[in-house]
């Protein structure tokens, strides 16, 4: 019956996370970028003001965008993303009721990119990635499903465990790792996963010392704080610790190993 229990959550786990579109507002002006069941067909959309509605206005693997109030800059790859298709300059227009309020130029040759890139002030504040800005939010809603279950599965258990708490602590947290090494293997075993077993590694450095913060305290008994009020505060000085090493790492990686090499 436990393991049956223990499968059954882990599918729920591997299913809840799955999506047909994704869609990123470019913050500031009237477009967003995404797609809808095919990452492939990636579009740049024109959102109407009045909220009627919204048109494509460049389609295919759009994976990087720079913009400001008057300029839009996107970079095409072909649908593996292993080549560049070209770079294409947006002029942004007054909003129209009807037609286009915009100005498409281009391919452009990579170093025309860059220059045009610099002169129209189109910094790193205003890009999106929309392969890094994905995977991030898929892996993350992951994460949250791995660190989240092992607390249910906690209570679960004190409910059968009523006077073991700490055999139920060290079955969550077994659960908790069995459940990322799961994600972490299907990760691996999909195309283009470098990038999404760095956010699984990243984001579980910061989530585990949390989650195991928040196991530790639902395990202990209210008897036994009550009578040890004096150790709790120790303890709770050591898992900050850890959860701001945690941070601190995850920053670190973040930064300088995902998305320096956006």
């Amino acid at each position: 019956m436990k393991m049956r229990f223990h499968l059954y959550v882990l599918i729920i786990s591997l299913f809840v996370t799955s999506c047909d579109s994704y869609f990123e507002e470019l913050e500031g002006i009237d477009y967003s970028i995404g797609w809808i069941n095919m990452p492939e067909l990636t579009t740049l959309y024109y959102n109407y003001p009045d909220g009627s509605g919204s048109v494509g206005l460049m389609e295919g693997f759009i994976t990087d965008v720079y913009w400001n109030k008057k300029y839009i800059i996107a970079k095409q790859c072909n649908v593996h993303c292993d080549s560049i298709l070209g770079y294409y300059v947006i002029e942004l227009l007054p909003p129209v009721e009807k037609g286009v309020p915009w100005k498409k130029s281009g391919p452009l040759s990579e170093k025309e990119y860059e220059k045009t890139k610099q002169n129209l002030f189109l910094n790193e504040f205003e890009h999106i990635n929309i392969i890094y800005s994905y995977t991030k939010d898929i892996v993350y809603k992951d994460l949250l499903i791995i660190n989240i279950t092992p607390v249910l599965v906690l209570l679960l258990l004190k409910l059968r465990h009523k006077r073991n708490a700490w055999l139920s602590l060290r079955k969550s947290l077994i659960f908790d790792i069995i459940l990322f090494v799961v994600f972490l293997f299907i990760y691996i075993l999909m195309g283009n996963w470098i990038l999404a077993v760095k956010f699984l590694l990243c984001g579980q450095i910061l989530l585990f010392p949390i989650t195991g913060f928040i196991l530790f305290f639902l395990s202990l008994d209210i008897n036994w704080i009550k009578n040890n009020k004096e150790r709790i505060f120790p303890i709770f000085i050591k898992f900050l610790c850890l959860i701001l090493l945690g941070l601190f790492i995850y920053f670190i990686i973040e930064c300088i190993f995902i998305r320096g090499e956006i």
